[in-house]
């Protein structure tokens, strides 16, 4: 019987510092805890939250951070639903995912995971402007188009006058393909290595 525990707290122990070396080589913060206290805490996520491990293990969860998407989040698993949330720390964006973990059909506890996603939102924005100033552009010269083509249409335009209209008609053309020649080189470009 001796050799047989030894034996299974030999395996504990291994498995116990397979999981340490994975998680706290990891680039994104983890949180395990259970209902009531912390259970386990990385490296990445004590920088994050800026907290000591002793400050957290076995010791509440609002120990680790009482940012208010946190806690709600967190709430939330413990309650047993699956909760996302994303975080402001620091001037920067976090997204976090906070599972709860059932143990005999009841919420036991949760696993939370946090990762760094600020340039993932920076670049949402710039492609939110680009969109914008896009049809903004586009829109110019296709309004240019279509108001002097009206007005030839609608005879207004003296006949002597006419070349000139055609010929603006015609800068406005070369004007928007131009600018759908640079948007298609601009997503080739983003497709290539995606980023702008």
């Amino acid at each position: 019987q001796n050799k047989q525990i030894a034996r299974q707290v030999q395996e504990l122990t291994e498995r116990h510092e397979e999981y340490l070396a994975i998680t706290e080589n990891m680039k994104d913060g983890l949180v395990v805890a259970s209902q009531t206290e912390v259970l386990s805490i990385n490296k990445a996520a004590q920088e994050l939250f800026q907290v000591r491990v002793d400050e957290c293990i076995h010791k509440p969860i609002s120990r680790v951070s009482r940012n208010k998407e946190f806690r709600n989040a967190l709430d939330h698993a413990l309650a047993g639903e699956y909760n996302e949330a994303v975080l402001q720390i620091h001037s920067r964006s976090y997204q976090l995912l906070a599972n709860p973990v059932h143990v005999s059909g009841k919420p036991y506890g949760v696993v939370i995971l946090i990762w760094d996603i600020t340039e993932q939102k920076e670049a949402e924005q710039i492609r939110r402007e680009f969109s914008a100033n896009v049809s903004h552009e586009l829109k110019t010269p296709l309004m240019s188009i279509s108001g002097y083509a009206e007005l030839i249409e609608n005879g207004m335009v003296r006949t002597e006058d006419i070349p000139e209209f055609a010929g603006r008609i015609h800068q406005e053309a070369n004007r928007l393909t131009a600018l759908v020649q640079d948007i298609i080189q601009l997503s080739k470009l983003e497709e290539g290595d995606g980023e702008f």
